[in-house]
């Protein structure tokens, strides 16, 4: 079981680190004036059911997304062109476009060879069970 306080270690893209990357990505995408690699918005737990993935990835198709699991470590890309727009004043631009990468190490815990996902209303959604051999279990106790 995941301790609460060790999910910035586990998952990097809460951590401090990957805060100030976003900024400094942001500052350098703005000068640039082109579209850079941006991290989609996410929810990760667990309960007895397993370790859940929720990733907001809004007006995606599905062909788009690629989940991977490489040495127990999960990797979600997305990759599309930016939208090329000429002769417009932006006001406000929040929605990101172009590529985007997330990762994390997954606990031993996870049974990756019965994972699921699914797509639905632009809301990507993992799901590895825990492993049998991983979940508590009663042990009986004999009297002799």
């Amino acid at each position: 079981m995941m301790v609460l306080n060790q999910f910035p270690a586990v998952f990097r893209n809460g951590s401090l680190e990957s805060q100030i990357d976003r900024l400094l990505d942001d500052a350098i995408g703005s000068v640039n004036g082109g579209s850079r690699l941006w991290t989609p918005a996410c929810n990760v737990f667990e309960d007895a059911q397993g370790l859940t993935v929720q990733m907001a990835i809004p007006g995606w198709e599905a062909n788009q997304i690629k989940v991977e699991v490489v040495n127990n470590e999960l990797h979600v890309t997305g990759e599309r062109p930016a939208e090329v727009a000429e002769h417009r004043t932006w006001f406000v631009r929040n929605l990101p476009e172009g590529n985007f990468k997330w990762s994390c190490q997954l606990p031993d815990s996870a049974d990756t060879a019965h994972s699921t996902a699914s797509y639905t209303q632009g809301l990507l959604t993992l799901h590895f069970p825990t492993r049998e051999e991983a979940k508590p279990r009663q042990i009986a106790i004999t009297c002799q």
